[in-house]
């Protein structure tokens, strides 16, 4: 028979192993848990450091584009119709908004910027972020004046849909042409584009000059989401014919808000 000595030294060694091993997957798995808080800690420090840097980007940009239409306002002693050319010149703006009785120029613009996001357990990837600028010209006896702040995301929307019916309509206008532009052909395009986007346009002017058309409009849009009022522009859209050799005044291929006055011209 064993010696009960014996198996009480045998059955106090397994226990101590056992013992010995628990302590050992604990500490690994309080090690295992802690690193994963860390590095959850970490990802979200670093990330929340990246978005913040692309804010200050897209600001960046923003003020950026802002003061270099003011520089070459200042520097044109600019009118109003220049003015808004100018403005949509460095700043891109797809609604420019006038005010004659306080000689001031308002428009929302949108900037965005991209930065990596570090992954936890998935990689991470590149995030997109947005953010909609309010950008203000004041025209006084002696200077234009500009002020940016940020603004809601929402006041960005309509000039946003504006500018994309714009350039879609203006692509297919120049798609559309040959040897020449019809009334028929130009209604055809703008009455596509209020279908597709819910717009509608006046049309203001057609100038056929050089082997190009010109075309002026009232481009409009109704905030059926946020019950607002209307967003309208006056556009010009540029469409060389089938043949010509003479570039057109924009030979880029975007549509340009102009000033109202071109839009009020009859045929």
């Amino acid at each position: 028979m064993p010696d009960e000595h014996s198996s009480t030294v045998v059955t106090g060694r397994t226990t101590r192993h056992v013992t010995t091993g628990c302590l050992i997957l604990l500490l690994l798995l309080t090690c295992l848990v802690t690193y994963f808080w860390y590095s959850v800690w970490h990802a979200g420090h670093v990330n929340e450091h990246r978005k913040q840097e692309a804010f200050a980007t897209v600001a960046r940009h923003a003020h950026d584009a802002a003061a270099t239409a003011d520089t070459f306002l200042n520097s044109a002693h600019a009118n109003d119709t220049e003015a808004v050319d100018l403005v949509w010149k460095y700043t891109k703006a797809p609604v420019i908004s006038h005010n004659p009785a306080q000689n001031r120029f308002t428009t929302y613009i949108n900037r965005s910027a991209v930065y990596n996001e570090m992954g936890i357990v998935l990689a991470g990837g590149p995030i997109k972020v947005d953010r909609c600028f309010a950008l203000t010209y004041h025209r006084t006896t002696t200077e234009w004046k500009t002020s940016v702040h940020a603004a809601d995301s929402a006041l960005c929307k309509p000039g946003s849909i504006l500018a994309t019916a714009a350039n879609g309509t203006q692509s297919r206008l120049r798609q559309a042409a040959g040897k020449s532009l019809t009334d028929t052909d130009i209604a055809r395009e703008f009455n596509l584009t209020n279908k597709v986007w819910h717009t509608g346009f006046v049309l203001g002017a057609t100038h056929r000059q050089n082997g190009a058309v010109a075309i002026t409009g009232l481009l409009y849009s109704k905030d059926t989401e946020h019950g607002g009022g209307t967003t309208r522009q006056c556009y010009r859209f540029d469409v060389p014919l089938l043949g010509s050799h003479a570039a057109p005044p924009d030979s880029s291929g975007t549509a340009r808000p102009v000033a109202d006055g071109e839009c009020a011209t009859s045929r």
